[in-house]
């Protein structure tokens, strides 16, 4: 008997990566975009700093929150019609969690996205510390939005 791939319902099956629908060229880096990511790194520590309860935090929700997202990062839809970027139903959860548990959350899911991208696109250093960085500020410029805009500091209407 031949051996192929294992049929599509077993478990070893579905812990196979899926295969990616364009491999990634190599990222060449040069200065500007070292100095980019280093000043987006920074930011990411500075907030991590600033907001961070490090000491407290509902570190459980984070940990549930990281298992939950990886895999639906993992096996997300990776292009539409030939552009370079994915949807994953992940992002509800990730705005459920970011939302509801905070900073704590907002680790956990970066960390998790990343690790599910990473499973299935295999996007090398240079990328997954990119996206590590670009997970956690975006999600946490949406948490400080949030929570404005529940403290009443955003208002819709104009001043006359």
């Amino acid at each position: 008997m031949p051996a192929g791939p294992p049929p599509p319902h077993t478990l070893r099956a579905f812990l196979r990566p899926p295969r990616a629908a364009r491999p990634l060229p190599p990222v060449r880096p040069g200065p500007a975009l070292i100095a980019h990511i280093l000043g987006l790194a920074a930011a990411g520590v500075a907030l991590a700093i600033l907001v961070m309860p490090w000491g407290t935090g509902n570190w459980a929700a984070a940990a549930i929150a990281t298992v939950l997202v990886a895999p639906m990062s993992a096996y997300s839809i990776p292009s539409f019609g030939g552009v370079n970027a994915q949807w994953s139903a992940s992002e509800l959860l990730i705005l459920a969690f970011t939302f509801a548990v905070g900073p704590p959350a907002i680790l956990g899911l970066a960390i998790g996205q990343t690790a599910g991208s990473v499973y299935r696109r295999r996007p090398g250093p240079f990328r997954t510390a990119f996206n590590f960085v670009n997970h956690f500020l975006d999600n946490t410029v949406a948490w400080l939005l949030f929570r404005a805009i529940v403290a009443g500091g955003c208002h819709s209407r104009r001043s006359p």
